[in-house]
């Protein structure tokens, strides 16, 4: 379990916020949804009132107008009131004929512009007990006056609204709407009619209202003002908060079902939310100011709250989903991408169980969500920008303005939008820097604890740094302490003085004897420049073990050198000007170094494949790699060994030696074993003092390696400016013996566990 969490953990915390903002989302789903089980609409109670229908008209389709006009006048209502605007002659001549057949309707033309005027004259020339707004394209269900009319049996309910669905979902866009009014209405309303005597909003479409609740709010709905500018649309938004400010109680019938056409494409559809995103906002920005829902409504107070917050949190999946593509976390993508279908099926089922064929339209449903997302941000931008219903000539309500200002003024919103997305953005990556990255001091930084990894590494040096000082090294025939002192690029005359008192004569060295070397002097980096050969290699291949041998202790060989010794394409193959493809094992014995640079290597390829793999190995030996590139090699695909499993060519350092890594990278190296992780520096032995092993790792990359760089029992090594990352197990895997570690401005990301392992 613990290494599970290990292997995990770096993820976990990565994406812990979309986590954790999922986790509260579905809280609160959850909760609404189990809450909202309790509901029950008022059924038939024989309670009965009379009705006044009320429906403003401006640029109507007359023929969408007739067919409201038939449906409304078959619940027999009491009287209907058009308020249709002067300029709509087909209208007012329409409703004109209606009248001849229906003596209790009444025609009101208006020149005064806006919906809220047009509803302020209806309102006042209502006659009957209760008024029903309506808007001029809603279709009503036949016999539906009644079941909406009985919650007003209880004297204190001032307003009702019914269920809404779309009239016929013949385009994209209606079929997008329908799904967003169930939603609404299967969750939402239902959820807020079951914990309270409030709701957000009975819609324009079909609001009822007893007429003593709203015979007195005419004139405060024509003049609503916010932040200064008078309130043009939101009528409904306005009265349903005005009425329930006055103390009257709101019921929501879900066995009434109106029609709406909805808009027939996707701008008009995304121009109808802004404005209703709009209307809700201001609403609720003035509910929520206001003593009333506070003292009488919290859950509804909870509610418009939470509504505010969504576009954000909202906005929080496809940022990481951007950000797990360009990190390369493709598991993580196509799990949040599977999550989304589920998660919004799930929600959606109400829906989708009475019409199945939208499952088809829910990966584009998914994506117009986060587009509503943006648009709901843009509409916090844009709060006092009015408007009015999409048909309205916005030149009867406002004086022209200067084009260029207009302009101009218009681009700040998008700016002020887009910078808040951005800052979104900006927080993820900032986060996965703070946890997964290193700070400006150079040390790890890991979890948002300053130099975790670092310290913990240092600690474990320092609890036996006081027998650290030295490391051992076992004189061997023909070391000198010049050879030896060269081997690790450390100052003679310092090794001559630490062992004086059992050495006295320098040039009398016995073999087997325990030669201390300062483990600071082994903090000197390996360079060419600096290398001379004392003899010359001998370069051999073991046909059995398909294994090349270097000897020769105090020289130094290069893959070149190599290559031309063998003369055999079977053996290290030249593919092109600086490419090498190394076929058989290749083992650097005690005292050879090996150079690999861009002066005659820019790629190693080591063959590794599904049958076999090959290894680069020193026992004893310096390997010394500078700009260039290491990777496994799969011959037949033409690219590095991706699969582990199976073993993949790795390079190990072992006891009495060195490995220099500078400007190189490194990558697809090694599989599940201790010894052969990918780039190892190791010793073996009872007594892991008794060997040396050490090096520097400087400006390089380590990427998809089974562990990124494994040390044990090194000392005095250096590990800086390095990008680490992609490895399948540990960035930097630190065993047992290893001490006098420097570890330091590295970039850590994306190892699939953590940055830096100790098993000391």
């Amino acid at each position: 379990m613990t290494e599970l969490l290990n292997n995990y953990l770096p993820t976990i915390i990565l994406y812990f916020p979309l986590g954790a903002i999922g986790i509260y989302r579905w809280s609160v789903w959850i909760t609404k949804k189990v809450v909202a089980k309790k509901y029950r609409p008022i059924n038939e109670n024989g309670h009965s009132d009379t009705l006044s229908i009320v429906v403003p008209v401006y640029n109507e389709d007359p023929n969408v107008f007739q067919r409201a006009l038939e449906s409304w006048i078959s619940n027999n209502p009491d009287e209907i009131i058009a308020v249709i605007d002067h300029t709509d002659g087909a209208c007012i001549e329409r409703f004109k004929k209606f009248q001849e057949e229906n003596k209790n309707s009444k025609l009101i033309i208006t020149e005064r512009p806006g919906k809220r005027e047009a509803l302020s004259d209806g309102i006042r020339a209502a006659q009957y007990d209760i008024i029903a707004l309506v808007d001029s394209d809603t279709i009503w269900d036949p016999h539906i006056k009644n079941t909406l009319l009985f919650p007003f049996a209880d004297p204190l309910v001032g307003g009702v609204g019914p269920r809404q669905d779309v009239l016929d979902t013949n385009t994209l866009a209606r079929r997008l709407f329908n799904i967003h009014l169930d939603h609404r209405y299967f969750d939402e309303m239902t959820y807020l009619a079951t914990v309270g005597n409030a709701l957000t909003c009975i819609s324009g479409r079909t609001a009822l209202y007893r007429k003593e609740a709203i015979k007195d709010l005419c004139e405060e709905l024509e003049n609503e003002t916010f932040w200064g500018v008078k309130c043009i649309s939101g009528d409904d938004k306005c009265l349903t908060r005005l009425v329930q400010e006055r103390g009257w109680t709101i019921r929501y019938q879900a066995n009434v079902r109106v029609l709406t056409p909805g808009a027939p494409d996707l701008l008009t559809l995304f121009k109808q939310h802004l404005r209703w995103t709009k209307n809700s906002y201001r609403s609720d920005l003035k509910s929520l100011m206001s003593k009333w829902i506070w003292k009488r409504e919290k859950f509804l107070a909870y509610h418009m709250i939470d509504r505010f917050t969504q576009p954000f949190t909202l906005l929080f999946g496809p940022i990481y989903f951007m950000f797990s593509i360009i990190w390369g976390h493709w598991l993580i993508a196509g799990i949040l991408l599977a999550w989304w279908h589920l998660s919004r099926g799930i929600k959606l089922y109400p829906h989708l169980k009475h019409r199945p064929s939208d499952i088809l339209i829910l990966p584009f449903y998914i994506f117009t969500t986060y587009l509503m997302a943006i648009l709901k941000i843009y509409a916090m931008v844009t709060i006092r920008k009015q408007g009015w219903i999409t048909r309205w000539d916005e030149s009867r309500l406002q004086a022209g303005v200067n084009h260029i200002f207009r302009a101009l003024k218009s681009t700040v919103p998008y700016f002020a939008t887009a910078s808040i997305i951005i800052l979104l953005s900006f927080g993820v990556v900032k986060y996965k820097d703070v946890t997964t990255t290193s700070n400006d001091n150079g040390n790890i930084k890991f979890h948002e604890i300053e130099s975790m990894i670092t310290d913990n590494c240092q600690q474990a040096v320092l609890n036996n740094l006081e027998n650290q000082q030295f490391r051992y090294y076992t004189i061997e025939q023909n070391d000198t302490l010049t050879v030896i002192a060269k081997k690790y690029n450390g100052n003679l005359f310092a090794i001559i003085e630490a062992n004086k008192d059992t050495i006295p004569n320098p040039d009398y060295l016995k073999i087997g004897q325990q030669l201390k070397i300062p483990v600071l002097e082994l903090g000197n980096i390996l360079t060419k420049d600096g290398l001379f050969a004392f003899k010359e290699s001998e370069i051999t291949f073991d046909e059995s073990s398909k294994t090349v041998y270097v000897e020769g202790r105090g020289s130094v060989v290069t893959i070149l050198e190599i290559h031309n010794a063998l003369n055999n394409e079977l053996i290290l193959e030249k593919l092109n000007n600086k490419e090498w493809l190394l076929k058989t094992n290749l083992l650097i014995k005690k005292g050879v170094t090996l150079v690999i640079d861009d002066s005659d290597v820019s790629w190693l390829k080591l063959q590794s494949d599904k049958d076999e793999f090959i290894w680069l190995q020193s026992n004893g030996g310096n390997i010394l790699i500078k700009n260039t590139k290491i990777t496994s090699w799969d011959q037949e695909n033409q690219a590095p060994d991706t699969n582990y499993e199976d073993g993949r060519s790795f390079i190990l350092a072992r006891q009495n030696g060195r490995m220099d890594i500078m400007n190189s990278e490194l990558s697809f190296l090694g599989y599940k074993d201790s010894l052969k992780p990918g780039v190892a520096w190791h010793t073996t032995g009872d007594s892991p003092n008794n060997y040396l092993i050490t090096g520097q790792v400087l400006d390089s990359k380590f990427y998809n390696n089974y562990s990124g760089i494994y040390l044990s029992g090194t000392v005095e090594m250096m590990i800086a400016n390095n990008e680490i990352a992609y490895n399948t197990q540990y960035g930097i895997d630190i065993r047992n013996g290893a001490n006098n570690l420097l570890i330091k401005n590295n970039r850590f990301h994306n190892n699939a566990k953590n940055n830096c392992f100790q098993a000391m």
